[in-house]
């Protein structure tokens, strides 16, 4: 006849925590991967909403650009009928001088003459102050034509044929400086355009010769 004993195994406090620790850090782990699955999916479905909102906001840009521009004054909505054209900087004879002024004072004087046939609505222009070994020193942007004649910056269109001055005050600049000028945008006046699918007025027909009667 056999004799079995049976041991029950007791486990301290330390093993009981351990137990807990573990189950606790488990059930972290599991909520955390549920929690990144849910919010991935979220965040990928808001991107699908932004992206189709991005494309139908672009296929309707055109239209609103339109409307937006019907609906400003003559005035603005002239100006905004203009296109970037960088070749047109070759018709531009630009030009530009320091005269010294009082306490340490440069006066940049810049001549822009248009000779194209065009009127210049923007010319942006980057202005580089360099020493005798050709070091920049100093630098600047400035507009020798915008779109609106407003005041200060604001100098308006160049008309064609046109010869633009305009000067900038440079303080506390050392005398000796070389001026150097760069046309960085461009753009050109071109006028209201006609609205697609009107048709172009036909020409007068000419008058047909008068007959003459030999008396």
């Amino acid at each position: 006849m056999s004799h079995h004993q049976t041991v029950i195994k007791r486990g301290g406090v330390g093993t009981a925590v351990a137990h807990g620790l573990f189950g606790m850090l488990t059930t972290i782990v599991v909520c955390s991967i549920g929690v990144g699955v849910y919010a991935l999916n979220l965040v990928d479905r808001r991107l699908e909403s932004v992206l189709g909102l991005g494309q139908e906001v672009l296929v309707g840009l055109p239209e609103t650009l339109t409307e937006v521009r019907q609906a400003l004054p003559p005035a603005l909505a002239d100006a905004l009928n203009d296109e970037r054209t960088p070749d047109y900087r070759e018709t531009v004879d630009l030009n530009a001088r320091l005269v010294p002024g009082d306490d340490q004072t440069q006066h940049l004087v810049i001549h822009a003459h248009n000779q194209g046939e065009r009127t210049v609505t923007l010319m942006a222009l980057r202005v580089v102050l360099v020493d005798a070994n050709d070091v920049p020193v100093r630098s600047t942007v400035t507009y020798a034509a915008t779109p609106l004649t407003i005041d200060h910056e604001w100098r308006g269109p160049i008309l064609p044929g046109s010869l633009r001055e305009c000067s900038l005050v440079f303080h506390h600049c050392p005398t000796g400086l070389k001026p150097k000028v760069e046309i960085t945008d461009i753009r050109v006046w071109t006028g209201p355009k006609q609205p697609e699918g009107e048709l172009a007025a036909a020409p007068l027909p000419a008058p047909a010769p008068v007959a003459t009667i030999p008396n």
